[in-house]
């Protein structure tokens, strides 16, 4: 399930243009530095293959 996800994340950044940035903590990065920073370490890309999963649980869960 993971993989699928990544490679949906991954299509995803790769069809963004080139002023797309994602900041994490003190560091700015473009879609092929997050693509290359994931491909490397295995724990940075299972951090944001957890966050997109729960920022969609969190969109598609109905608030009271």
């Amino acid at each position: 399930m993971s993989d699928e996800i990544y490679h949906v994340v991954k299509e995803y950044l790769l069809s963004r243009n080139d002023s797309w940035r994602f900041i994490l903590g003190g560091t700015v990065y473009d879609a092929r530095s997050l693509i290359e920073k994931m491909e490397r370490d295995k724990k940075f890309r299972k951090y944001i293959i957890e966050e997109v999963i729960k920022t969609a649980v969190d969109l598609l869960t109905p608030k009271k």
